[in-house]
């Protein structure tokens, strides 16, 4: 039968090693950034492209958050894609990538995406180079036809950003 002091103990070291952990992952780091430039402007006030561009690791607090999205219609239901979302989302977080080969198009859509408060935008990066963003609306498109190739990436940025936006489809 194990003491109850050696037991204490052990949830101690445990308990400090977990903090640790999270303080090592930048989890101490993690904090709401405030919309400074009101609610009717969206538009990023403190995270820069070249925040966006770092080399390093994006954080991010508040989400974003994933469910699957689905629509009935005559008795069936079926999905029709994915819902992100967040209530209160800050920071960086890369949401996709590939490669793309010479020649071939890249096509992103996003259905009823809006933004209700906070900051929020979403940048499309090819080679390390910002080559575009996607403005709210309820189809929302990004397109680029017969590309160079190369390596792109989708990024979201916020600052205590509600947003939302479903069937996050990319054709590449």
């Amino acid at each position: 039968m194990k003491s109850k002091k050696g037991t204490i103990i052990f949830v101690v070291v445990v308990a400090a090693v977990l903090l640790g952990a999270w303080l090592f992952m930048g989890g101490a780091d993690a904090e709401h950034i405030e919309d400074t430039n009101g609610p009717e402007d969206i538009s990023l006030a403190s995270i820069t492209q070249e925040d966006i561009l770092g080399n390093g690791v994006h954080t991010s607090v508040g989400g974003p958050y994933t469910e699957k999205h689905t629509v009935s219609y005559g008795g069936v239901t079926m999905s029709d894609g994915t819902r992100f979302y967040s209530e209160k989302f800050s920071g960086i977080c890369e949401i996709d990538n590939g490669t793309l080969l010479s020649g071939s198009d890249l096509a992103i859509y996003l259905y009823d995406f809006s933004v209700t408060a906070g900051n929020f935008q979403i940048f499309v990066v090819l080679d390390g180079v910002i080559v575009g963003t996607i403005e709210p609306d309820s189809f929302a498109t990004f397109e680029m036809l017969d590309t160079d190739g190369g390596y792109y990436q989708v990024f979201l940025a916020g600052e205590s950003a509600a947003f939302e936006f479903t069937s996050f489809e990319i054709e590449a």
